[in-house]
């Protein structure tokens, strides 16, 4: 209720955000979805917090049109060596994007970042409902079957090692 109030003026709607990073975020185990989102809301916050800085020190459309340019551009291209600068860089970007076309204000930035935090209480909310056996409980089981397949896995591989060895044998003594 409280954000409808505050970012109700702005005629901007976001709140597909929370669904997305709950979706991303969630992962078929605790761990995994409470690291990932763990991430994600850091990054987020930390390029909301440069997005809002940039937005409330430059007022010029076509300075904030350069310095989007510059980090989607920046962003696309760290892309493959880092997920977590990809996203730092991401969300200054989105936020200077929305200012150019609807002038949301610093106020954008502050829903991307309210949105993400919503989305991550979600995720891990939903993870630990959905996936309720921890880790360390599923552990035991997932070595057993891993080991099983392995050495199935190997001995399948000797038997034929040793099926072409006594081909070959076969082959020189006859």
């Amino acid at each position: 209720m409280q954000k409808l109030a505050v970012f109700g003026g702005t005629g901007i709607s976001t709140g597909y955000w929370i669904t997305l990073t709950a979706v991303v975020a969630l992962k078929p185990n605790y761990g995994g979805t409470s690291q990932t989102t763990l991430q994600w809301v850091l990054d987020t916050v930390l390029g909301g917090i440069i997005g809002i800085g940039i937005v409330t020190l430059i007022h010029n459309s076509w300075a904030i049109g350069g310095c989007l340019l510059l980090f989607i551009v920046t962003a696309v291209a760290v892309r493959p060596l880092s997920f977590s600068l990809f996203i730092t860089l991401l969300t200054p970007a989105i936020i200077l994007l929305v200012n150019v076309t609807s002038n949301g204000g610093w106020q954008i930035g502050v829903l991307r970042i309210v949105d993400i935090l919503a989305g991550g209480i979600l995720a891990l909310l939903g993870s630990f409902l959905l996936f309720p056996r921890w880790e360390r409980q599923q552990l035991p089981a997932q070595l057993e079957t891993t080991i099983r397949a392995t050495l199935a896995y190997f001995q399948q591989a000797i038997a034929l090692m040793l099926a072409k060895l006594l081909c070959i044998s076969r082959q020189i003594f006859n």
